[in-house]
């Protein structure tokens, strides 16, 4: 506090010190002409021809000067130049100077050079005592880097900073930035913007409220509805640390990657972006909206990865650890998942749970295929088995090495066993009371179902069926060996998504290289199908 009050204080007296010293007169150099003339009652001082005035170690060039005693001032024509100081210099046609207040006002083709930075504007007010100048009419600045412009800007010659104001414009050949106030450091070529600031590039285009670039390294810090749009694809978040030169740019805080061409939103409160890698992630509360017409996917994991072919499309999203998912005809869980886009299919591995309507599906991997956004068939590769409640405590059930679920309007219309398959089945009658308990054991076989029930089972080599009475076949032989009705797991709404234990997984933020088991599994489980 003492020191706040002695720098107070030294600075009152420096300001009284300042105010009692009368300002200095401007003095003549040279000239080669000098006539005298009356002007308002006062003597006015005419001097043409290679004229040189002094003032305050300043000098002031021009072709003519009317010199004003009583004020101290004068206006200088043609070729008007002030050599401000080393490195500064004031070039006009025109110019009005005031000996008392330092402030010289400058017409026509003014230019003001500080070492490689060139300001142009037809009006600029260059006060010497604050070392500033502003132009209020529109001004271009040019470097060895950029061109600046604006309608309005102050320049700061003592840290050698640009302020501008409204419509400003700076040009680079890589790139346009357009805002609505920035401030740019002359010697650091790092520029400072507020308000709403767009930065349009050759491959892509950047748009925030706020934050700095770097325009000699390309890199940038970026605050407030930041969108970074490369090519179909859109990141945004709160801030954004962004390097042109690698294409890197790292998000926080309201995370979204969006690609346009599969409609696919992944959000969180972390990402990143590394378009020459080909890929995108979020971590941190992540999840995904496929958008589609009928109906939209939401999806939860750990880790959320995008990745692209080399044209930039879509190639694949992962999703590891924890995954959950929900879309009203149909919902999953499982530890990884793998969307495919070029064959619209989904992958769904380790211990993966599939709901359709009354069905439960479980196997080691389940497939989800597609098209024109409707599910054309259930894949469930190794030790399958469908699960549908008949009633309080029966259930039908299909197992088997690998399932086929062929499904019509959202609905499973056709189920095909290959591989040990088995059947328990309670067949009902109009009425829906039971007339006996299907049990059967074959090779393959196909069930063609209506309206949720089963209407016929087809059996393909060796088939072992038998209809039982409900007294013949005790409780524990109602259920096939590995059975289990999984309840309390399936989300039954888009916000079910997030209900899992919080885990932590080790590699989840080791995101350049993706788990290989993941990739490994869905090479396997080609293999697999291609073998039938």
């Amino acid at each position: 506090m003492r020191k706040f009050i002695l720098v107070t204080l030294l600075t009152f007296a420096l300001m009284s010190l300042e105010a009692q010293e009368s300002p200095k007169k401007i003095r003549l150099v040279t000239a080669d002409l000098l006539n005298s003339i009356e002007r308002d009652g006062n003597d006015v001082n005419i001097f043409i021809g290679n004229v040189i005035f002094e003032h305050d170690s300043a000098y002031l060039y021009c072709d003519t000067a009317y010199v004003y005693e009583t004020t101290n001032s004068l206006d200088a024509y043609g070729n008007v130049h002030v050599k401000l100081n080393d490195t500064l210099s004031l070039y006009s046609q025109k110019l009005n100077y005031s000996g008392n207040t330092k402030i010289a006002d400058a017409f026509v083709n003014v230019r003001l050079i500080d070492n490689e930075t060139t300001l142009y504007t037809e009006h600029l007010i260059y006060n010497r005592k604050s070392k500033t100048g502003y132009y209020p009419n529109g001004g271009l600045i040019v470097d060895e880097e950029n061109t600046l412009s604006s309608i309005q800007g102050y320049y700061y010659s003592t840290d050698k900073t640009y302020f501008f104001k409204d419509s400003v414009e700076l040009k680079n050949e890589e790139y346009t930035m357009y805002s609505d106030t920035l401030v740019y450091g002359a010697e650091s070529k790092i520029t400072e913007f507020y308000g709403p600031t767009t930065i349009k590039g050759k491959t892509n285009t950047i748009e925030a409220r706020s934050g700095w670039y770097n325009t000699l390294t390309d890199i940038s810090e970026l605050f407030k509805d930041v969108r970074i749009k490369d090519k179909e694809q859109i990141v945004s978040g709160d801030s954004i640390y962004y390097d042109r030169n690698s294409d890197f740019a790292e998000l926080f805080g309201n995370v979204c990657i969006h690609d346009t061409i599969q409609d696919i939103f992944i959000m969180g409160n972390y990402g990143v972006y590394k378009k020459p890698a080909g890929y995108g992630f979020v971590v941190d509360s992540a999840h995904a909206i496929i958008a589609e017409e009928t109906d939209s996917l939401f999806l939860h994991a750990d880790t959320l990865k995008m990745m692209f072919d080399s044209l930039r499309d879509p190639k694949m999203m992962l999703a590891y650890y924890q995954t959950r998912f929900y879309r009203k005809d149909l919902q999953g869980v499982c530890d990884s998942l793998v969307y495919n886009f070029q064959d619209s299919t989904i992958s769904l591995l380790k211990d993966p749970i599939l709901w359709s309507q009354g069905n439960q599906m479980i196997s080691d991997t389940i497939r989800i295929y597609s098209s024109n956004q409707q599910i054309d068939s259930l894949e469930l590769i190794d030790a399958a088995f469908v699960i549908s409640q008949d009633s309080t405590d029966t259930y039908n059930q299909v197992k088997g090495r690998i399932i086929i679920a062929y499904m019509k309007k959202n609905e499973i219309r056709k189920i095909f066993v290959d591989g040990n398959s088995e059947t328990i089945y309670f067949m009902r009658d109009e009425d829906k009371k039971l007339v006996g308990i299907n049990k059967s054991v074959s090779s393959s076989l196909y069930i063609i179902l209506r309206d949720r029930a089963f209407k016929s089972i087809t059996y393909i080599e060796n088939p072992d069926a038998k209809l039982y009475p409900e007294k013949d076949l005790p409780k524990p032989d109602q259920k096939l060996r590995d059975f289990e009705w999984i309840t309390g797991v399936r989300p039954l709404n888009k916000y079910d998504i997030f209900k899992t234990k919080k885990v932590i997984a080790p590699d989840s933020l080791n995101i350049n290289v993706v788990p290989e088991t993941l990739l490994e599994k869905i090479d396997s489980v080609n293999i697999q199908r291609d073998s039938l």
